[in-house]
């Protein structure tokens, strides 16, 4: 299917920046990958690119980290040995973390029921006076590293996904309820402006609970967080509860749920609480529409892009802060990631376990560009809100980012036509202006479809790796396009998935050709 419409920009770029709330944070799996050197290249390349303010993983106080141990006698034996060194690295590259509290150690467990590859421990604390015994030390030894002001800029989220009840929490909600009045009171002890929240659920279905849990018993509650993800997508379309119309195209019921969420914590009177989605990625069903968390090719193909695209336009006002899981696949839920990309794991990094960028980064790169005020576009007889793009003004350059997003189970669609894309003000009276465009296409910016186009190696050699390096890197090209009423007309094609980044401008054209004695001089010099 091919659609080719007419689309119209407003005379001036009016409409404000995006608030790019996908820059505030990124997230890894656990704490004790971050001993690991290679994922540490990872992010320090990422905050290069990205300049994120946040960091967030799992498993803070799990026993690889051996924070707290029963001595002989059975008392207590904190040791933050492992925790400085994660920690560390992390101030030192500019994050403030989000700390998640928990698993729960075994020292301190009331039972022995775990999570994940790592087996992390998801029950109540045996006792909460040794729990916030516990919780106080870490605290001010933090607080003694850091100091108090560098403490108050982190944010304490209470445990993970806890709604979902056996797989990362064991009790109930009141238990959960229990374990957060605990933990905001240790932390509000230490320093009132110290900020905590939660839920950090799957879905949205624990905000208002706990918001008015909150509320009535006078609990401290800073801020609200919860975890989005489209392979949800059908399951919104035909839940009765969901409150969701049943009628919206995939991709758009993710982007409704969030808007809901936030109008119910508005409804309520909690409209001034930051809302942090503090996870959230590209994986949905595939052509089956099955739900699969691990092996899901969604998270690494050209879709992921496109996808990254749609989700972080359409939901740039739900929320204050997104955090995408996860920076790279040195991730360990379902054990250690060995393939460049792989089928049987959870692969939902933005890099490969080798480093190398996926279809998701180079989409976000793109985005962190998309700075200036935007252009309002009207697309007559669109075919679908996931057909889109953005034009920004930014005084010596002009850019655009257009996609073309199919979800895995729906019908290809290719989308073409011409642009007409406004010169930058300060060009405007020449006759030419230099266009660069970056295009994302299968095995071109998408090495995923290279890789398989190989043979699905597990192991690379040496030039194999290089080869899908080099295939991780956009389309490029340049040209130099006549300027007519301030404007340049810009054909363009887009198969599925395919996006684009356009930026019109830079030093005008120059006449650099060397004259026939100059020329004659230097192939002299240069032995030609």
């Amino acid at each position: 299917m091919t659609s080719n419409t007419a689309i119209t920009l407003s005379a001036t770029a009016e409409l404000p920046p995006l608030n790019h709330p996908w820059n505030k944070c990124i997230t890894v799996g656990r704490g004790y990958e971050l001993l690991r050197a290679d994922l540490r290249e990872h992010l320090l390349w990422l905050q290069k690119e990205f300049g994120y303010q946040h960091i967030r993983f799992h498993a803070t106080f799990h026993d690889d980290v051996a924070v707290v141990h029963r001595g002989p006698d059975n008392s207590l034996v904190y040791r933050w040995t492992q925790l400085d060194k994660i920690y560390d690295f992390l101030v030192d590259a500019g994050f403030d973390p989000i700390v998640e509290i928990n698993p729960m150690p075994a020292a301190l467990a009331s039972g022995d029921q775990t999570m994940c590859w790592y087996k992390a421990n998801v029950t109540p604390p045996v006792s909460y006076a040794q729990w916030e015994h516990f919780l106080r030390a870490f605290l001010i030894h933090f607080a003694e590293r850091y100091g108090i002001d560098r403490l108050r800029k982190w944010y304490f989220e209470i445990w993970n996904e806890p709604n979902l009840r056996n797989i990362f929490w064991s009790g109930t909600q009141q238990e959960y309820f229990q374990l957060y009045t605990s933990c905001a009171k240790v932390l509000k002890e230490l320093d009132t402006d110290l900020q905590v929240g939660g839920p950090a659920g799957a879905g949205d279905d624990w905000n208002l609970d706990l918001a008015r849990y909150c509320r009535d018993n006078r609990v401290p509650l800073d801020f609200i967080s919860y975890h989005v993800y489209p392979v949800f997508e059908t399951e919104c379309k035909e839940s009765r509860e969901a409150n969701i119309a049943t009628d919206l195209p995939a991709g758009m019921n993710m982007v409704q749920a969030m808007k809901t969420a936030k109008q119910n914590l508005a409804a309520e009177g909690f409209g001034g609480l930051p809302i942090f989605i503090t996870e959230w990625n590209s994986q949905c069903q595939d052509q089956d529409k099955r739900i699969k968390w691990s092996g899901n090719e969604s998270v690494s193909t050209l879709f992921a892009g496109a996808a990254v695209c749609h989700f972080a336009t359409a939901s740039d006002a739900e929320a204050d802060m997104f955090g995408w899981w996860v920076a790279s696949d040195v991730f360990e839920e379902g054990g250690p990631q060995v393939e460049p990309y792989g089928r049987g794991f959870q692969y939902y990094g933005l890099l490969t376990v080798d480093g190398v960028p996926k279809s998701s980064y180079h989409a976000f790169r793109f985005l962190n560009r998309m700075r200036g005020p935007r252009y309002d576009i009207a697309i007559e007889n669109q075919r679908s809100p996931l057909q889109k793009l953005l034009v920004t003004d930014e005084r010596v350059l002009t850019r655009c980012l257009i996609w073309n997003c199919v979800f895995p189970f729906e019908e290809e669609r290719t989308w073409e036509g011409t642009l007409e894309l406004p010169v930058p003000a300060i060009l405007a009276s020449e006759q030419q202006v230099r266009v660069i465009i970056q295009k994302v296409v299968k095995a071109q910016g998408s090495a995923y479809e290279f890789w398989q186009a190989m043979g699905r190696p597990a192991n690379l050699t040496r030039a194999e790796q290089e080869v899908i390096a080099a295939r991780a890197q956009p389309a490029c090209s340049a040209a130099m396009f006549k300027v007519e009423n301030g404007k340049i007309q810009l054909p363009f094609k887009l198969l599925p998935n395919e996006f684009a980044f356009i930026e019109i401008g830079g030093e005008p054209a120059a006449d650099v050709a060397l004259c026939s004695a100059e020329q004659a001089t230097l192939n002299v010099q240069l032995m030609l």
